[in-house]
């Protein structure tokens, strides 16, 4: 009950990676159709993932290199053991659930196994799950088990949905509007037949809430006056002759008098409390959204026009009940209002920060971190408009990033949805970077990267000694294949700006995967093999690298190897589509990118362990077989022609080569002893 009871939370307070891994968190698969066989998968699921977290873990303790190299070794073997059989899990899964015959008892135990065992499941695992699950409940609803368990199954999807969504997949945000608006308006017309059922009707008002979320207002899928209407309509329903015994159990002394015939159990005052804070919240809609909607527009624009606007929503709300787990937003909002000056807000706001503050990891992880920069990001709105001089406001920003760098590093890279969004959020904020120079914002990004994924860090920073020794190799060797760069119209301008080229190209090596710091649940996921939707989102990242070097015109520069990496040669393959990297001026500059990308991918001995581990040789001969259409062969034949190139570009992909990029990379964030 408790897990289903949950669900009211998930668009309000945007809870939501949280609560949903608390609800339907399994990955499974099946042989047959017994109960006892879908226990075993969910087991072997789980403790594979426990296996696996402790070596991740393990990776960060204090040990010397050798001893760092033989557990990487270890860690790998295990990694890919464990891969294969969660593969096969997979596999087998989904080829029972496409037979034609499968038992109504299998979906069953399938469902009531995601409801109570589903520890060790990730949210895009869970995605594929509840779309098994919802296609059959859509033809199998009759009786209320089947329409409680259809319901629940479209509330989950279309939250894993609005997740997802929330990092900028556009489709799935849509897909979740839909799935929530189909839910709802099911459960209005065949739950009331179900008697007194409290938990099909707590599911049926979660559902409610998370459908009239702003952030679908926001995206263009529905209108304010659409939701209004929705309630509305919500609203005669929820007074009609079917919910009037609602009312009983939210105001009954003793809510556990009322038994879930479901399961058996009382219910308890959590249960009662849950429906009956979503019910105020119903009540209170328009007062509620509206408020949050123009708080949302003054942030973005503090003008005097959304000031009033902001004013006349909020005149009937309490805004100490609104923002009641969110106090610096009640600073805020008094100081939009007109109720406090600037100064005085930014100094609340500045003693609700962590700064200088013992922070842990279990503090960050789970949307922790999303959390702990919610008042720094407030300070950022108000700033501007405090009577501190420029040089104080640069050094607070300065102090700011430190403690977010700070964060970071306690995160080691485990961050979910809500905190990657934040991230996005905080180091794109333009009320900090106008007071930031261009190498304050340079540093930033470096500091970004290494401190919130360190795997990809770790593969940029490889990636980046790969690349500066190839293109140093390129301009003693063949300098021609330079020239017509920006700067360089001869074979003497190209050796005459060496250190330039090779300094511009490590630092668009150490660029071009900016983008994956927006997806940092999807990427170096070595636990099982990618999802298609995991796979479609991963080809944003190129896209989503273009946010963070929009923070400044001087990393235009930048543009086209960070968009460009994945393109193939010919520019007929790769992704993303809309970009042409045979038009662009640094053509060859993206060649040695993209070359030195794969290289680096293919040889990684730590990181990327779904594959076994391949040879500088083999992975020349693939670049043969694929010159001219995929890579750019005459690069492929100037390696090959030259022996001191040929040799340290091996060395440097070698299993110990990269164990020593690697190793001094992460022993910056080992434990302390």
């Amino acid at each position: 009950m408790k897990k289903i009871a949950i669900f009211a939370a998930i668009m309000v307070k945007s809870r939501i990676l949280q609560i949903l891994v608390l609800i339907i968190m399994p990955c499974m698969s099946m042989a047959s159709n017994s109960s006892d066989t879908i226990k075993t998968w969910f087991d072997t699921w789980r403790e594979n993932r426990k296996v696996y977290n402790a070596y991740r873990d393990s990776i960060f303790a204090p040990v010397e290199r050798d001893a760092w190299v033989n557990l990487c070794i270890r860690r790998a073997d295990t990694y890919r053991s464990m891969y294969r059989e969660n593969k096969k899990m997979i596999d087998e899964m989904k080829a029972h659930f496409n037979r034609p015959d499968v038992p109504k008892a299998d979906y069953d135990s399938l469902f009531s196994m995601c409801m109570n065992n589903g520890k060790g499941v990730d949210i895009f695992m869970a995605e594929d799950i509840m779309n098994i699950l919802v296609g059959y409940y859509e033809k199998n609803h009759k009786t209320g088990d089947q329409l409680y368990s259809y319901l629940t199954c479209m509330y989950a999807l279309g939250s894993f949905e609005y997740q997802i969504g929330s990092v900028g997949d556009k489709l799935g945000l849509s897909l979740s509007y839909n799935m929530l608006h189909k839910a709802v308006n099911l459960g209005f017309r065949k739950g009331l037949k179900v008697n007194t059922d409290i938990q099909l009707r707590m599911v049926m008002i979660c559902g409610i809430m998370s459908l009239l979320s702003p952030i679908y207002v926001n995206a263009g899928l529905i209108s304010y006056k659409e939701c209004d209407d929705i309630m509305k309509n919500i609203r005669k329903n929820l007074n009609s002759d079917g919910w009037k015994w609602i009312k009983e159990f939210v105001n009954s002394d003793y809510p556990e008098k009322f038994i879930n015939n479901r399961t058996g159990q009382p219910y308890d005052k959590d249960d009662q409390g849950l429906i009956q804070g979503s019910l105020t919240l119903i009540d209170n809609y328009e007062t509620y959204v509206f408020t949050d909607a123009y708080f949302e527009q003054w942030q973005k624009n503090p003008s005097e026009e959304n000031r009033q606007l902001l004013k006349a929503a909020s005149a009937k709300v309490d805004i100490e009940t609104l923002f009641k787990s969110k106090p610096h937003l009640i600073q805020e909002l008094k100081w939009a209002l007109e109720q406090i000056d600037a100064d005085k807000a930014y100094r609340r706001i500045d003693s609700m920060t962590v700064l200088g503050k013992e922070v842990t990891a279990k503090e960050i992880l789970g949307g922790g971190l999303a959390h702990l920069l919610d008042p720094m990001m407030s300070m950022y709105h108000i700033m501007p408009f405090t009577s501190m001089n420029d040089e104080e406001k640069h050094n607070k920003i300065e102090q700011l990033h430190n403690e977010f760098t700070r964060l970071l590093r306690i995160c080691k890279g485990d961050n979910d949805l809500r905190n990657i969004v934040a991230i996005e959020h905080f180091v794109t904020n333009k009320n900090a970077l106008k007071y930031l120079s261009v190498d304050e914002k340079l540093n930033m990004l470096n500091q970004l990267m290494m401190s919130a994924q360190i795997n990809t860090f770790a593969h940029s920073s490889h990636l980046a000694d790969l690349a500066q020794t190839l293109v140093e190799g390129l301009i003693k060797n063949a300098p021609e294949q330079l020239v017509g760069i920006p700067g360089c119209p001869t074979v003497d301008d190209v050796k005459n700006k060496r250190d330039s080229i090779s300094e511009f190209v490590r630092q668009a090596a150490m660029f071009h995967d900016l983008g994956k710091n927006s997806m940092a649940p999807i990427i170096a996921n070595d636990f099982r093999p990618i999802t298609d939707h995991e796979y479609q989102l991963v080809k944003l990242h190129p896209e989503k690298g273009m946010r963070f070097l929009q923070i400044d015109p001087a990393f235009s520069i930048y543009h086209d190897t960070t968009i460009g990496h994945h393109k193939w040669y010919n520019g007929k393959g790769g992704y993303p589509e809309s970009f042409d990297n045979t038009k662009s001026d640094i053509r060859v500059i993206i060649d040695i990118i993209t070359l030195c990308d794969c290289l680096e991918a293919a040889t990684d001995a730590v990181s990327r362990n779904y594959n076994p581990t391949k040879v500088f040789a083999d992975v020349l001969d693939e670049f043969d077989a694929q010159a001219g259409t995929r890579y750019n062969g005459d690069i492929v034949k100037v390696i090959r022609q030259n022996r001191r190139l040929y040799s340290e570009m091996e060395r440097l992909v070698s299993p110990w080569g990269c164990y020593a990029v690697y190793y001094d990379i992460y022993k910056e964030f080992f434990r302390e002893k």
